[in-house]
């Protein structure tokens, strides 16, 4: 038997949608769950229904309001944009200048993706991975990131270069209420 393991976004998204057309075993959620996930923007508000962070901001290049909206902002703040793998145009701002500046940069540079401001959680970074089956956990590992590749002068996210595996039952218990608060299956 073979199976598919999609990554990143992009490709889990089309994975997702034309599973039926492969002659292989794929193993995620339903579509919709899917289609949530790959929304930051969707996802933080499931995870701020669920009690586990704040309400999330959306900044769009089609709104007036987002002047107001960028200067109202708890800093340091994370901006990334709505949709992408990897951090994409991810920014970790320290002010309402820096957080607009980022945004114009790409506006204006025809980037017209909406961005998602969240609030930043400041210590260690860690990545959680997980095989479930009928909504029970198989089996999953943690590890937390310590180097990232290229430069991240402006804190920008991207691909982790070193990483180690820990076990902290913070993490596994945080990380499993996260994914059950996206789908129960």
């Amino acid at each position: 038997m073979e199976a598919v393991f999609p990554q990143p976004d992009y490709e889990v998204g089309r994975i997702s949608r034309e599973s039926q057309k492969l002659e292989a075993r794929v193993f995620l959620p339903d579509p919709s769950t899917v289609l949530l996930c790959l929304d930051k923007y969707e996802a933080l508000l499931k995870w701020q229904t669920a009690g586990l962070r704040r309400e999330p901001i959306l900044l769009s290049p089609r709104s007036r309001s987002t002047a107001r909206k960028v200067r109202s902002l708890d800093y340091p703040a994370w901006l990334r944009a709505r949709h992408g793998a990897g951090g994409l145009m991810s920014c970790l701002a320290n002010s309402w200048k820096e957080a607009y500046h980022w945004l114009m940069f790409h506006w204006e540079h025809g980037l017209k993706s909406d961005f998602v401001a969240e609030e930043y959680l400041p210590g260690r970074d860690f990545c959680f991975m997980s095989i479930w089956r009928d909504g029970s956990l198989v089996t999953s590992m943690a590890r937390e990131r310590l180097s990232w590749v290229g430069n991240r002068a402006v804190g920008t996210g991207g691909t982790s270069k070193l990483n180690r595996v820990v076990h902290s039952e913070k993490v596994n218990q945080n990380a499993v209420k996260s994914i059950k608060a996206m789908s129960e299956k």
